[in-house]
């Protein structure tokens, strides 16, 4: 699948977002494992377990969105196409076009 750049764009926006939401929710959820106190240790480990795993996860779904966008524009790198000259005014046109887009003569 080739993407144009304007959906490498978006998707390049929605991976890093996806990246910061992600790590927020892990970072957080770190830190407030830290302040679990013992009396509601088990509710409050389940949460913040929950919370790391859901985090982690939204985050590898961002850095894989930009990491296909990446791979997807280093191997569909454009060809180089064979060029014609025109005879008439010496502009390069595309080997398969039948007249000149800038003189509109017949190549």
């Amino acid at each position: 699948m080739r993407f144009n750049s304007k959906y490498k764009t978006i998707a390049r926006l929605i991976g890093a977002s996806l990246i910061i939401i992600g790590m927020t929710l892990v970072i957080t959820s770190h830190l407030e494992s830290l302040n679990i106190r013992p009396e509601n240790l088990y509710d409050k480990a389940q949460e913040t377990m929950i919370q790391f795993f859901v985090g982690s996860i939204i985050a590898v779904v961002g850095v894989v969105l930009i990491g296909f966008t990446l791979t997807n524009s280093k191997y569909h790198e454009s060809k180089d196409s064979i060029r014609v000259r025109c005879p008439h005014c010496g502009y390069l046109e595309s080997g398969d076009a039948l007249f000149c887009s800038k003189c509109r003569r017949r190549l």
